[in-house]
């Protein structure tokens, strides 16, 4: 399963679209709902190149966020991510058939990323600017995130994968969020790493052989809070 550049540049383009639009009309209806921001993180690789839980390299990714709280409990989400991918193959670690492709150890390349999901919390979550000054007790929550998405890896395919993990979100001053989250990304794909189906090169679909992308992550986000009526949800006594 492949998704073009084309494709992944049409996803890209109803992403920011879809936002920009929805945060005009939330303006419009008065309401505080949407956060938008950048994160910067590490990304690994667990594929034919690197069959261990734990990736053995590490390479970075900065993320773009947009978030549309629908209570304290549960926010929608669409993430871009941009960043590399690498690996390098240890035969002292295990065997690979027949070898790394054209006797390649090591590759690193490239990736584009876009997703949507869920975000659920395990706590009521509040940002500061909406408990009219007082001393918020909702100002952390850990939460569980999943989804859905689709990747380009330059030179080497992509396809769709579904992303999952979790994190701890904090309410600084103001309307600023800060998170860190740790999320997988399974993908529905097994060519990032220019290997294909080990241990049978030549056969079938293996769903447990295809390749991870694991992702840290630490982003900061702003609330547009329009002045005028709040969301009953977020109203704070």
């Amino acid at each position: 399963m492949r998704i073009g550049y084309r494709g992944l540049v049409c996803m890209l383009a109803v992403w920011l679209l879809a936002g920009v639009g929805c945060m005009e009309a939330q303006a419009q209806q008065k309401n505080a709902n949407w956060d938008v921001g950048l994160g910067l993180g590490l990304s690994g690789f667990t594929g034919d190149l690197n069959f261990a839980p734990l990736p053995q390299t590490i390479s970075g990714h900065v993320q773009g966020l947009i978030r549309y709280n629908l209570s304290p409990m549960y926010a929608l989400r669409a993430d871009l991510q941009l960043g590399g991918l690498n690996a390098i193959y240890y035969p002292g670690r295990y065997y690979l058939p027949g070898g790394p492709v054209g006797n390649k150890r090591y590759f690193h390349t490239p990736m584009l990323a876009v997703d949507a999901g869920v975000d659920i919390h395990f706590l009521p979550f509040v940002i500061n600017s909406l408990t009219g000054g007082k001393v918020n007790p909702n100002a952390m929550t850990p939460y569980v995130t999943a989804g859905l998405g689709g990747m380009v890896v330059f030179n080497n395919g992509g396809g769709f994968y579904i992303p999952m993990g979790g994190g701890v979100k904090f309410a600084l001053f103001d309307r600023f969020t800060l998170a860190g989250e740790l999320r997988f990304l399974k993908g529905f794909f097994d060519t990032a790493d220019r290997y294909k189906n080990w241990p049978k090169p030549t056969k079938g679909h293996h769903l447990h052989n295809q390749d991870w992308v694991s992702m840290l992550t630490v982003s900061l986000t702003y609330r547009f809070v329009v002045e005028g009526h709040v969301c009953p949800a977020y109203q704070t006594k």
